[in-house]
């Protein structure tokens, strides 16, 4: 029961999952790779059932494991303000703020505002989340809309730490966001998540 998706197989699943068995899903085909995925469960597995994502840099995996990205369920979807908060400024770092939108809804709309430690706004824009091209409407909506805003080049030659307030503007919103810390030399990867 758990191997289907509302816009198919997922590829990689065991017909029908055993009861405390681990299997890999491979989304390396999805329509946006990058940009989010939605998994479906029957109400009634809900509690039996666990993910995790991963980022590995299979490179250095001897050295460290990578970074764990939070699977996010409906009820972690936020409806008011998020605030990410002690995101570097420091130039040796990229930074990516990705948001998603729970409902798969192309169009939607959020307030996006960034922040220097001193309260100096950097930034102040509305963003629209795009669902991604071939994407199919609902229940067969497999995929989230979502928007990402490089981070680096507005907080260039700020010091200290920067945060960043997301506001929903479309009615009824439900969404969830993160940012993106990657080190230039080793890659390596650091979540800021919502408080």
């Amino acid at each position: 029961p758990f191997q289907q998706f509302p816009f198919g197989p997922c590829g990689t699943c065991p017909d029908g999952a055993a009861p405390h068995t681990t299997f890999v899903m491979n989304f390396a085909t999805v329509f946006n790779p990058n940009g989010g995925v939605f998994v479906y469960v029957p109400s009634e597995h809900v509690p039996e059932i666990a993910f995790d994502a991963r980022i590995v840099d299979l490179s250095r995996e001897s050295l460290t494991w990578g970074t764990e990205i939070p699977v996010i369920s409906e009820s972690g979807a936020y409806t008011t303000s998020i605030r990410l908060i002690g995101i570097p400024t420091d130039p040796r770092f990229r930074l990516m703020l990705r948001i998603y939108d729970f409902d798969g809804v192309d169009g939607v709309q959020v307030r996006v505002r960034v922040f220097t430690e001193a309260d100096v706004i950097l930034a102040d824009q509305t963003l629209a989340m795009r669902k991604p091209a071939g994407d199919q409407p609902f229940p067969f909506a497999g995929y989230p809309a979502t928007v990402q805003v490089d981070l680096t080049g507005l907080v260039a030659g700020s010091t200290g730490r920067a945060r960043v307030e997301i506001d929903p503007i479309t009615p009824g919103l439900r969404f969830w966001a993160f940012v993106s810390v990657t080190h230039d030399e080793t890659q390596h990867v650091t979540l800021i998540t919502p408080h």
